[in-house]
């Protein structure tokens, strides 16, 4: 069986990860909107799981600094814009 995203799905993929490649920091919310893409399009996309995982841990290091608030904002850092080139 062959997985594939749709047309509309790899977009919106592109669109979030050119958001965040613009910026050097942004809300975490934003920051896990495109994480959800990535995970969820990780039955599509066979090494997904090993474009994520900065983000990830950013994302959770900025939410324990920021007490759970998704709205503050979070660095995006060179290695986090270099897993999102792929």
């Amino acid at each position: 069986m062959i997985v594939t995203l749709q047309v509309c799905r790899k977009e919106q993929i592109l669109h979030g990860c050119r958001q965040l490649l613009a910026k050097t920091c942004d809300k975490i919310r934003e920051v896990a909107w495109v994480i959800g893409l990535l995970v969820a399009a990780i039955p599509a996309v066979e090494l997904g799981k090993l474009h994520y995982c900065h983000f990830e841990s950013a994302k959770i290091t900025a939410l324990r600094w920021s007490c759970g608030d998704f709205d503050k904002k979070m660095l995006i850092t060179d290695e986090m814009k270099n897993d999102l080139m792929w």
